[in-house]
């Protein structure tokens, strides 16, 4: 009896995509977690996705993304928009960035720029509890 085998592979373009995932610490007693993962896309942009772990029903959190690290705040790069929190588990990506705001102008920024850029992104409770801050992590190098 004869036996043979067939293996078939294939290639995907994706393979060659380059991503960085960081972690994101819970402030204080906030219990807030996750990770943000920063992806090279086509045409020298670049996006970002926040995964957290849980969040506030019903709220409307703000995630951010800040030059400096997060034990010595700096400027505002990016504003990423806000995440309706669920109870549990919730994700925001925002796609295709090619600029942030370094000191106060827009400049071009590529994956490259921010991974070799001292970044950190902040999540924060609401539009109306700004000074309280779920979550925080560096970003870059």
């Amino acid at each position: 009896m004869a036996s043979s085998l067939l293996i078939l592979s294939a290639c995907s373009k994706d393979n060659d995509v380059r991503e960085k995932k960081y972690s994101i610490a819970a402030n204080g007693t906030s219990g807030v977690t996750g990770q943000a993962r920063i992806r090279e896309v086509s045409g020298k942009k670049f996006s970002i996705n926040v995964d957290l772990s849980k969040s506030i029903k019903d709220t409307f959190h703000i995630v951010k993304l800040y030059s400096g690290r997060v034990d010595q705040e700096g400027a505002l790069l990016l504003d990423m928009g806000t995440v309706k929190g669920t109870g549990s588990s919730v994700s925001l990506s925002t796609m295709s960035i090619d600029s942030v705001l370094i000191n106060g102008q827009k400049k071009y920024f590529n994956y490259d720029s921010l991974i070799n850029y001292n970044a950190y992104l902040k999540v924060i409770y609401s539009v109306n509890k700004p000074d309280s801050v779920l979550a925080k992590g560096n970003v870059g190098k």
